[in-house]
C-alpha cells in the first residue's frame, strides 16, 4: 500500500499555517486551539460521546449516496464523485452549529476542510463532506485529524453563526475521530522499480492496490515461468539481457457474499545497468576553485537525479577545488550507482627565484641603500611591482601567474653592515619561491678634519699654543680625535717648530690626518746684568773689572766677550779704562753693556831723600844733588 500516513504528516508539518478558501479570521480551524503540540487535543476534552462518524465513502451521487467498495475500476480512468458519511448520534435532542474540521488525503494531497452541517438530528444520517470532484481510480483518500463540535438545544431553524472563537464551543460538547479510509471501488495497480548489476535485472515490486474491502490476497505472474507468488510486494530476479517480460498481479478482495476479483498487467523490460563516465578538469592550482567535471551517464531508467558527495544535484559540477568527488546517480527506479572523480591540484611547484646579485655598495648603514639606487631597507614583508623586481635584478620561472611579490630585510653588523634581502615571489596558486640577497654597506671615506690655522710663528720663551682640531664624518657617527707633537730642532738651540698632526677615525676605523705647524724664532739677545756703575781709582792702581753675567731667555748658550778702550786723561796717570761685554747667544743674538773705571793722578812725586842739611863755607857755592 502507499505510505499514506507519512505523507499525511508531512503534508500537515509543511502546510499547517497555510489558509484556505474555507477558513478565514471570523471563522478560523479549531484545530488550532490550544499550544503547540497537540493543540486542539489537549484544549478539548470531549466528553459527551454522542456524535459519531461511522464511515466516509466515495459515492456517484450526494443524496442517499451508495458506497462503491463493492465494484471494481480501471487504474487511471476517471468520473465525478463525491466524499460522503455516515454518522450517528445518541443524544436526545438535535444538536446545532456542528462543525466538522478534517484534512481530506488524496493521494497525500491533504485539503483542509471546514464543513457546516448546522442541525443533526438523533439517530442516524448521510452529509457531504467533499465534492464534485474528479476522482481517477486508484486515488486512495482517508480522512484524518477529524474534530467534531457543536451545540446544545439546536433546532431545524439554527442559522449558522457569522463567526466563532475557541471559546465559542463547549470543550466538552465535541468528538475526536482517527483516520477513516474513505471507501473507494477495488483498484488493482502496482509499481515496480527495477535495478539490473552485471547479468541480473532485480525487480521489486510495490502493490499499490486500494478499495474493495480488505484484506486482499495476491498472485504474481512474472511472465518467465516461474512459480507464481502470493506475497504483497515480492522481489524478482531476471536475467539480463532479456525479456521483455509480461507481469500480472491478480488480487482478490474481502467482498461478501461474493469477492471482487481484478487484474493488473504492465510489460517490463529490464534496463542496461547504470554506467559513469566523465571528463575531470583539474584546478588551475591548489588554492583555486576552477576544476569541473563534466559526467555522462547511460544504462538505467531515465530520468536520472544527482547528488555529488559535496552537495550539488547537477549532472556537471564546476568551480571544484583539488580532491576527489563521488557522484551518485539515482534513476527513476531509485536503482543507485556511484563513480568517483578526483580533481588534480594544478600548479604545486613552487616559483624558481633568482634573486638580484649581491652587491657593495658604499654609504652609511641601511638609510643610503635607496640613494644608492637600491630598494630602501624595510624589517617588514614590502609589496613590490613584477617590473620593481626585474629592475632590481631579478627574474622567476614560474607555470601560473604571480599574485604578489615582497621583500623583507634583516640587517646585521655595523662596519660593515650586511643587508640580507628575502624575496617571496607567490603564484595565484599560492606556491611561493624565495631567494635572497645580500647588499653588503660600507663606509669607507674618512672624517673630514676642519681647517686648522696657518703655520704661524711666535717667539720663545712663549710656548706653542694649538687650537682644538674639529671634524665631521660623512655618516655622522662618533669620531674620536687625537694628536702627536713632532718638534723640530731649528738652527739654533732657541728656535724650533712644533707640528702637531691631528688623526680623526670614525667608528668604521676610517682615518684621517691634518697638521698644524707654530715655528718658535730666537730673536731676543741674551740679558746681561747690571755691570758697576763707573768707579774711580788712583793710580797707581790698576782696573779690576767685575765677571759680567747675562741670561737669555730662551734659554739658549751664550758666550760673554769684552774689550777694553783706554782713554788717556790730562796727564799721563790720569786715563780711563771702559770695559764693553757682549754677550751672543746660539741665534747670534747680542747684547753689550759696559763699565769705566778711571783712573787719577792725584799723589804728587815723591822726591827722594836729599843730604841732610849742611854748610858750606862760601864762597863755596851751594851744590845741591840732584
Amino acid at each position: 500500500m502507499k505510505p499514506k500516513i507519512t505523507l499525511l504528516l508531512l503534508f500537515f508539518l509543511v502546510g499547517i499555517n497555510n489558509v484556505f478558501s474555507q477558513f478565514t479570521s471570523q471563522k478560523p480551524d479549531l484545530r488550532l486551539c490550544g499550544t503547540a503540540p497537540n493543540y486542539y487535543e489537549d484544549y478539548f476534552n470531549c466528553t459527551s460521546n454522542n456524535y459519531t462518524l461511522n464511515r466516509v465513502f466515495l459515492s456517484l451521487t450526494n443524496v442517499n449516496g451508495v458506497p462503491l467498495s463493492n465494484t471494481t475500476c480501471t487504474p487511471g480512468s476517471s468520473q465525478p464523485m463525491y466524499v460522503m458519511l455516515n454518522y450517528t448520534s445518541n443524544a436526545n435532542s438535535s444538536i446545532g452549529q456542528t462543525r466538522i474540521f478534517a484534512d481530506l488525503s488524496i493521494d497525500g494531497v491533504v485539503t483542509p476542510l471546514n464543513i457546516y452541517l448546522g442541525t443533526v438530528a438523533p439517530g442516524t444520517g448521510q452529509r457531504q463532506i467533499y465534492g464534485p470532484f474528479n476522482w481517477v481510480c486508484g486515488q486512495e483518500l482517508a480522512l484524518c485529524r477529524i474534530l467534531a463540535v457543536w451545540q446544545t438545544n439546536g433546532g431545524p431553524n439554527d442559522p449558522e453563526l457569522n463567526s466563532y472563537t475557541c471559546n465559542t464551543y463547549s470543550k466538552s460538547q465535541c468528538e475526536f475521530g482517527s483516520c477513516m479510509i474513505v471507501a473507494a471501488p477495488l483498484a488493482v495497480e502496482y509499481t515496480y522499480t527495477v535495478c539490473t548489476t552485471g547479468n541480473q535485472s532485480v525487480v521489486t515490486f510495490n502493490d499499490e492496490t486500494s478499495g474493495g474491502i480488505q484484506p486482499y490476497t495476491y498472485s504474481w505472474n512474472f511472465g518467465d515461468g516461474s512459480p507464481l507468488s502470493t506475497l504483497q510486494n515480492p522481489t524478482h530476479n531476471f536475467p539480463y539481457p532479456g525479456g521483455p517480460y509480461t507481469v500480472t498481479l491478480t488480487v482478490t478482495d474481502s467482498n461478501l457474499p461474493n469477492h471482487l476479483v481484478s487484474t493488473y498487467t504492465q510489460i517490463i523490460t529490464p534496463p542496461a545497468p547504470i554506467t559513469i563516465t566523465g571528463v575531470a578538469t583539474s584546478a588551475s592550482c591548489s588554492n583555486q576553485n576552477d576544476g569541473a567535471i563534466d559526467a555522462t551517464v547511460s544504462g538505467g531508467t531515465p530520468p536520472y537525479s544527482y547528488s555529488w558527495s559535496n552537495g550539488p544535484t547537477t549532472q556537471d559540477i564546476s568551480g571544484l577545488s583539488p580532491g576527489t568527488y563521488t557522484l551518485t546517480v539515482t534513476d527513476a527506479f531509485g536503482c543507485i550507482k556511484s563513480q568517483s572523480f578526483v580533481i588534480g591540484a594544478g600548479d604545486t611547484s613552487n616559483p624558481s627565484v633568482n634573486a638580484p646579485n649581491d652587491v657593495t655598495i658604499e654609504g652609511c648603514g641601511t638609510a643610503s641603500m635607496a640613494s644608492q639606487g637600491l630598494l630602501p631597507f624595510s624589517a617588514s614583508p614590502v609589496v613590490i611591482t613584477l617590473q620593481q623586481f626585474t629592475t632590481a635584478g631579478g627574474s622567476y620561472v614560474d607555470v601560473s601567474s604571480l599574485n604578489s611579490i615582497t621583500y623583507q630585510d634583516i640587517a646585521s653588523g655595523s662596519c660593515p653592515t650586511v643587508v640580507t634581502r628575502t624575496f617571496r615571489l607567490t603564484d595565484v596558486c599560492g606556491n611561493m619561491g624565495t631567494d635572497q640577497q645580500l647588499i653588503t654597506i660600507e663606509d669607507t671615506t674618512p672624517p673630514i678634519i676642519d681647517a686648522l690655522p696657518a703655520p704661524s710663528a711666535i717667539n720663545c720663551p712663549a710656548v706653542p699654543q694649538f687650537t682644538q682640531a674639529t671634524a665631521t664624518d660623512n655618516c655622522g657617527a662618533a669620531t674620536t680625535l687625537t694628536f702627536n707633537d713632532v718638534t723640530t730642532p731649528g738652527q739654533c738651540a732657541g728656535s724650533y717648530s712644533v707640528t702637531r698632526t691631528w688623526t680623526a677615525t670614525d667608528a668604521c676605523g676610517n682615518s684621517s690626518t691634518k697638521s698644524q705647524t707654530i715655528n718658535v724664532q730666537d730673536v731676543t739677545a741674551p740679558v746681561i746684568a747690571n755691570l758697576p756703575v763707573p768707579s774711580t781709582i788712583n793710580c797707581p792702581a790698576v782696573p779690576q773689572f767685575a765677571q759680567a753675567t747675562a741670561t737669555d731667555a730662551c734659554g739658549s748658550a751664550f758666550t760673554l766677550t769684552f774689550n777694553d778702550v783706554t782713554t788717556p786723561g790730562q796727564c799721563a796717570g790720569s786715563y780711563s779704562v771702559t770695559r764693553t761685554w757682549t754677550a751672543t747667544d746660539a741665534c747670534n743674538n747680542s747684547s753689550t753693556k759696559s763699565q769705566t773705571i778711571n783712573v787719577q793722578d792725584v799723589t804728587a812725586p815723591v822726591i827722594a831723600a836729599l843730604p841732610a842739611p849742611s854748610t858750606i863755607d862760601c864762597p863755596a857755592v851751594p851744590q845741591f844733588a840732584q
